[in-house]
């Protein structure tokens, strides 16, 4: 039968039934730590396109964002970075490419959005050229499915 409270499904939820909550609420609080990391607070249709990203994470992952903040206020930011080294490299590669697409989606990477990413790959042990190569790969394939 038919029913107005039945929400339709965002068309890529289908993409991470295989993540864990815990994996979707960790990779949801470092996003808002990468949207964070530039402390520009003062731009509001910047901070809306960031809001706008996460929203649509929050969409397509099925979670709420408050249990993700909530991750972020009992964990801190340093065991968010172990809590996502302890994923498979699949899943990390992905979450890095959606990190690069949160710190992009207000225009340009400036110097304290490079160095939040510097700092994951650092924790995660990953070179920057390393990234590089890797990203432009992992770009294509998340592009494809999110866009």
């Amino acid at each position: 039968m038919f029913s107005l409270f039945n929400k339709k499904r965002h068309p890529a939820a289908e993409l991470y039934t295989h993540y864990s909550e815990d994996e979707k609420l960790t990779i949801l609080a470092i996003l808002f730590l990468a949207g964070t990391s530039d402390n520009n607070l003062s731009n509001s249709s910047q901070m809306n396109t960031e809001l706008k990203f996460l929203n649509d994470v929050v969409e397509i992952f099925e979670v709420k964002a408050r249990s993700a903040q909530q991750l972020l206020q009992s964990v801190g930011p340093d065991n968010l970075l172990i809590r996502l080294k302890a994923f498979d490299k699949a899943k990390i590669d992905i979450v890095l490419v959606m990190i690069m697409e949160m710190l992009q989606c207000d225009g340009p990477l400036n110097e304290e959005e490079v160095n939040f990413i510097i700092a994951v790959l650092d924790r995660l042990d990953i070179s920057f050229e390393a990234f590089k190569e890797q990203l432009e790969m992992n770009k294509k394939m998340y592009n494809f499915f999110m866009k």
